[in-house]
């Protein structure tokens, strides 16, 4: 019996063949370059990363004119695609530029720079000190943290000095993130989208410690918009509030 079912398994083996399956590789777009030049366009900017939330560092010192770079807790490599072709590359830099480098306090500073697209990206400012040295001049969306928003000299000092598009309030509900807290894990925000939802609590009036301790979203935004306007003429601006968490970064994402 045992011979019997070894030579039935002889022939099964010789008859069924092994199948190999091999990985077919893809093949090449080659009419790309025939396509219309906006489809180009189109497909070139769609392959441009996802806004990103930079978060800059202060520097130890009073320095008031710093020409040093800004550094963020976290920053990325320059778009791949820009090095796909000369098209690709005009594309990458009508959408974004290189800045925040040596420099770049007085006049435009390339040195040392980050590519920063400029319609995307944001830079989150956690305390009056990180605004204070730095230029944000032409960065078109600003997220400011509540303890800033909650200080009237403070909000009306830094708004008072934009030139953004888009202000966002980010509340963080536990308290400012520490410097460890910063380094080791990045921001993800959830937008707040109805305007009734207490957002915060503001501090304490001495004279009535019944009045206005918690805040909604469209009664702070009415405080924001007032600092705003004192600086900006009435300049248009579109005000957001989102809630903070933090996620821990990737070892190597610094």
């Amino acid at each position: 019996m045992g011979k019997l079912w070894n030579a039935l398994c002889g022939i099964f083996v010789s008859v069924v063949p092994v199948r190999i399956d091999r990985e077919t590789p893809a093949a090449p777009f080659t009419r790309f370059r025939h396509l219309p030049p906006e489809i180009r366009r189109m497909i070139w900017k769609s392959s441009l990363p996802p806004g990103r939330i930079y978060e800059p560092k202060p520097y130890n010192d009073w320095t008031m004119l710093d020409h040093r770079p800004v550094q963020f807790y976290q920053h990325w490599a320059p778009p791949v695609m820009r090095e796909a072709s000369k098209e690709a590359y005009m594309v990458c830099m009508e959408n974004g530029s290189f800045r925040f480098g040596y420099y770049s306090y007085a006049r435009p500073g390339q040195m040392r720079s980050i590519w920063y697209n400029d319609e995307q990206d944001a830079v989150y400012l956690h305390t009056f000190d990180q605004w204070n040295k730095l230029d944000l001049f032409n960065v078109k969306n600003i997220c400011i943290s509540e303890e800033i928003a909650l200080n009237p000299e403070h909000c009306e000092r830094v708004l008072g000095n934009m030139d953004c598009n888009r202000v966002i309030v980010a509340y963080y509900p536990v308290g400012t993130p520490t410097e460890e807290q910063l380094t080791d894990t990045y921001p993800v925000f959830r937008s707040i989208c109805n305007e009734d939802n207490v957002v915060t609590v503001q501090m304490v009036d001495p004279e009535d410690w019944d009045e206005g301790l918690e805040l909604t979203w469209r009664e702070h935004k009415a405080f924001i918009k007032n600092c705003w306007e004192k600086g900006n003429l009435g300049k248009p601006v579109d005000f957001e509030a989102v809630e903070v968490f933090r996620k821990a970064r990737m070892p190597n994402s610094l």
